[in-house]
């Protein structure tokens, strides 16, 4: 009997690798570089703020369909795409 093959669109393929990325709530990040406007399948939209969070490290406050969002020491939070992300440190609690 053939296996029936699943092919999925570029939305759920962010989904699912956001989801595989190692990255959880609580966790201490950086953010590496910009990303472009639904990059990837990531359907959220870069602003020019953002471009100020690049090198800096923030934690992980929630994960969503949308990004993940990082809170950072000024108290702003952005919801930023997992692949521009770097894991710092694992929240250990």
């Amino acid at each position: 009997m053939a296996e029936k093959i699943t092919i999925m669109d570029v939305e759920d393929a962010y989904i699912c690798m956001q989801e595989h990325c190692g990255i959880s709530v609580g966790d201490t990040v950086k953010v590496l570089r910009t990303a472009k406007d639904d990059e990837m399948g990531w359907r959220n939209n870069w602003t020019d703020y953002m471009d100020r969070y690049v090198q800096q490290t923030g934690l992980v406050e929630a994960i969503r369909e949308g990004g993940i969002e990082i809170k950072f020491d000024n108290g702003r939070v952005w919801d930023f795409p997992f692949f521009v992300l770097e894991l710092i440190e694992k929240d250990n609690g």
